[in-house]
Order: structure tokens, then sequence, then C-alpha cells
């Protein structure tokens, strides 16, 4: 028996006895070195209909790039059929929308290994995931996961355009709004990163326990842009660009003075003599920071762009 036929017999014994059947790991590590038998595997466990995130986890690990573009098809597909049988099953229902959550609530076998197949691909090969955007952003595979706007890293500015006509369209619902934002900073392209956050700025459509622009900067951080002093830096191949995606100057924040944001940083203070005129300095350094950040808060809180200057901004 080939380890092509291995991963077959294997795959159709989990499915009948799952976790309990013997020597499951044993077998499947003698498919070790045939990339061609983990594909074979993963795939059976994908369209199967057993719970086998665990053990497809360990598959995919094997798999190589062109591989996982099939198995992404099946993948999409498996959602998009799971998606329609849960409204068919749920058209009768007075309350459809409290119906498919509950249905996403309760994720069948099937949902969760295509979720599996979405994940790995997020985290590996997120280009590979462009040509499904759209029905992931329908479907929502993973929507709660860190990792649940990965696919869209790496989508170039061009092919984004769509997504920034959707932020900017006033039918798009403030949920949609938020997860539209944080896909389009996923993309890390620096037009994209400004146009969001200038719209975000201008709706604040954030149910937020800080002041909008430090909220903002949480969502930075979340794709690899952090505060410094004296500007926004990046880690990463964004970090040549990072500065130029919060500048804020009279034109684009109705009368807001170009700002920089800074944090007050003692931690390097020397201790040689005239160590307390050094403190004293960035003291007053992080109190004026700090005062200028606040008056850019006021100032951007009080912005209104319009809607469709944003609509063609977006194009």
């Amino acid at each position: 028996m080939d380890k092509r036929d291995e991963a077959l017999s294997l795959a159709r014994d989990f499915e009948r006895d799952g976790f309990s059947m013997p020597n499951l790991y044993e077998r499947f590590w003698r498919l070790q070195g045939d990339e061609t038998a983990y594909f074979t595997l993963a795939d059976s466990l994908l369209r199967g209909r057993r719970d086998g995130r665990t053990l497809l986890k360990d598959a995919l690990g094997y798999v190589g790039k062109e591989d996982f573009k099939a198995l992404i098809a099946t993948a999409v597909e498996i959602l998009r059929e799971e998606a329609a049988e849960e409204r068919e099953t749920k058209q009768d229902e007075s309350a459809s929308k409290n119906a498919w959550q509950r249905g996403r609530d309760e994720k069948s076998a099937r949902w969760k290994n295509a979720e599996e197949v979405i994940a790995a691909a997020s985290l590996e090969f997120a280009p590979l995931l462009h040509p499904y955007l759209g029905e992931l952003f329908k479907l929502q595979p993973n929507e709660s996961a860190y990792y649940a706007e990965y696919p869209w890293r790496g989508l170039s500015y061009e092919s984004s355009q769509i997504w920034r006509e959707r932020l900017a369209d006033p039918q798009t619902s403030k949920d949609e709004g938020q997860k539209i934002f944080s896909c389009l900073l996923q993309t890390r392209d620096p037009r994209n990163v400004k146009f969001a956050c200038k719209f975000a700025l201008a709706e604040d459509f954030f149910d937020r326990p800080c002041d909008l622009l430090e909220y903002i900067g949480y969502w930075l951080e979340a794709v690899g842009f952090t505060f410094a002093r004296p500007k926004f830096d990046a880690d990463g191949t964004a970090q040549a660009v990072a500065d130029k995606i919060l500048k804020i100057d009279a034109g684009e924040c109705g009368g807001a003075k170009q700002f920089q944001t800074s944090k007050c940083d003692l931690s390097q203070m020397s201790n040689e003599p005239g160590s307390a005129t050094s403190a004293s300095l960035q003291a007053n350094e992080c109190d004026l920071s700090r005062k200028n950040l606040d008056e850019a808060c006021d100032a951007a809180s009080a912005v209104k762009f319009n809607a469709g200057d944003l609509k063609s901004a977006a194009s």
C-alpha cells in the first residue's frame, strides 16, 4: 500500500471511529516525506462529516502551497453550502437574524473543518484567499478570532478599491464599517490605512472606552504600527511610510494643527550631574505633547467629512 492509499485508509477509519481509533498518530507519522499523502488526508478530513480539526491542522502543516489552493477552494465551497443549508433550515422562523446567529453558534463539523483550512491559509498563505474575499466577508469564518481579517493581508491598493467604496457608502452598516476598517488596515498599504483612519475620524463608528485617536492607535498597533517619539513608527516593511499615516493638517481636520504624538519616557535619564534638569525638560516635553494630543483629539472629534467626498476619494 502506497502512502496515498494509507492516507485514504486513515481518513476512512477516522471518519468511522474518530480519536478513539488505535494507533492514530503512528499511522499519521508514517506518511512523512510525502506531501501528496498529507494533502490526500487533509482533503478527505475536510470533506468528512466528523470534526477532525486537530488532525486536519496537523496534516495542513505538511501540505505545500500549490495544494493549499485546492483545499481553500473546497473549504469555501463547504462554507457556502453550509450557509445555504442553514438559511433553508431557518427560513420559516420569524426572527431569521437571531436564527442565523444561533446557527453560527452551533456550527456543524463541516463548517468547523472548513474554518480550520481558512485559518491556516490566513496565517500562512493569505494572498491565496484574495479571490474569495467577498464570500469570506459575507460568510465570516473564524469571525471572533484575532486572524479573522488576515485574508486581506497583502491586498493591493487597486484591488482594495471595492472595500474603500463600501466603507464610504452611506448604506454600509456600523458593524460592517468596523469590519471593513479592520480589513483595510490589514492590507498594510499606507494609502488604505490613511483612508480608513480618516474615515474613522470623521464618522467615529466605534463603541470605544477611550478617546478616538487613542482607540485608532490600538487598531494600528494590532497591524504592526506603534506610537513612538516623536512620530508614528512601524514594524517591518511599513516602517518607512508609517509616519505618514496620521499626519492631520488644517485642510484635513477642520483647522486642527498638524501634530505629532509622543510618549514620555524617563527610563533613559542619565545618572550624571544635571540629570534633574534633563528630567525636568523631558517632563515638560511630555506635558506639551499631551496638550497637543488633547487639542488634536478635540479638533478631530468635531470633524465631519462629506460622505460623497470620501466615496470619490475611495476610487
